[in-house]
């Protein structure tokens, strides 16, 4: 049996990646990994390493999905827990609602089909920087506060995506396995 580690996202368009590349290399240091440019989206779930059997029930658990397209505006940067720094992040600010809506739908339909899920908030975002240890905190937090009112830009979310996620030396390389549009 097959395994591919697997997860849903919403792709970026390239201006809206390449703004945010440029401001992630900004925390580039010892002990942060920055996220590769060509990789950035807005997470849905992560499913983990799931069989060509699963992968066939999550993707008809996509296909019940029933939202319409929406646009989506990433601005600002913040983490989650600034008492302890693991993920840097550029927010979702116009189309919250609608990312929560298609996780809650996601959730629900893929739970109905026997998946077990990761219990958590939700939070619509784009990891930028993941810390995995840290030297400079001040250093990092005040680059959080620099770019506070960043404007990443806007765009039309018109599909969601099932990928998978080959771990390289040189970092993740995605491949789509499913589509479903807006």
């Amino acid at each position: 049996m097959v395994f591919m580690r697997t997860f849903i996202a919403i792709d970026l368009p390239d201006e809206i990646k390449s703004r945010i590349a440029d401001v992630s290399e900004q925390f580039s240091a010892s002990g942060i990994v920055i996220v590769q440019r060509d990789v950035l989206h807005i997470s849905l779930h992560f499913l983990g390493e799931r069989s060509d059997e699963e992968i066939e029930k999550i993707k008809e658990a996509m296909g019940e999905l029933r939202a319409k397209q929406f646009k989506i505006e990433i601005k600002e940067l913040g983490v989650f827990t600034p008492d302890y720094l693991k993920v840097v992040f550029a927010k979702v600010a116009a189309g919250r609602e609608e990312c929560e809506s298609i996780y809650n739908q996601l959730s629900t339909s893929m739970s109905s089909r026997g998946f077990q899920l990761e219990q958590r908030d939700y939070t619509p975002h784009v990891t930028i920087a993941r810390v995995k240890r840290l030297k400079d905190k001040r250093r990092v937090l005040s680059l959080i506060d620099e770019y506070s009112n960043e404007g990443f830009g806007s765009f039309e979310a018109t599909s969601v995506k099932l990928k998978a996620s080959e771990l390289t030396e040189d970092g993740p390389v995605y491949r789509d396995l499913y589509e479903v549009k807006l």
